[in-house]
């Protein structure tokens, strides 16, 4: 392939599967609003979890 050539499937299919999750932007901004979010969600339903019983 020399530069000119615009890239192909066959192309995309070489790249290692880290790479095409990195170029893909929309999973990222996807992950970088899930991610956090299932976290604090966790953590604040643990914290309730947590609390003492009132007047026991």
């Amino acid at each position: 392939m020399t530069e000119k050539d615009p890239p192909t499937e066959a192309d995309d299919r070489d790249l290692p599967w880290q790479q095409r999750i990195l170029d893909n932007i929309w999973l990222l901004l996807a992950l970088s609003v899930v991610v956090p979010g299932v976290l604090y969600l966790a953590w604040g339903l643990w914290e309730i979890a947590e609390l003492p019983v009132w007047g026991g």
